[in-house]
């Protein structure tokens, strides 16, 4: 409220105030933003504060690239599996093709001693809280 004399003028400032909020999920909120966001002795407060989150985070993503790595190693060997056992179907049975075919056995025990421990990793990651 303002009281205006007669024939004058008054500059009635108003600040206008919008109630709102602004939710921002910590997988998705970055050491940089922070930075954006924040400035002076808040800074400080809300880093230490949240310190912990970025460094979860960060093991967070460490687990995601492991866990995308192995399936797609996984992916890899099967294939690979898949085309040693093509060719091994086609051998005749020289000494040289037994050869190659103990070879190809050879490999494919490997990749599946691989993919046991492929899997069992994966398991251990999937139940890791």
């Amino acid at each position: 409220r303002a009281s205006v004399p007669g024939g004058q003028t008054v500059t009635l400032h108003v600040d206008e105030v919008k109630i709102g909020d602004t939710r921002v999920a910590v997988r998705e909120f970055h050491r940089d933003q922070l930075m954006m966001i924040t400035a002076g002795e808040a800074r400080a407060t809300v880093e230490s504060a949240m310190a912990p989150l970025f460094t979860k985070s960060a093991q967070i993503d460490a687990l995601e690239e492991e866990i995308r790595r192995l399936v797609e190693e996984r992916q890899t060997i099967s294939a690979d599996q898949n085309r040693v056992r093509q060719n091994m179907a086609v051998l005749k049975g020289s000494s040289t093709e037994r050869q190659l075919l103990e070879r190809y056995t050879r490999q494919l025990d490997a990749q599946e001693t691989r993919l046991e421990d492929i899997g069992r990793r994966l398991a251990q990651l999937e139940v890791t809280p």
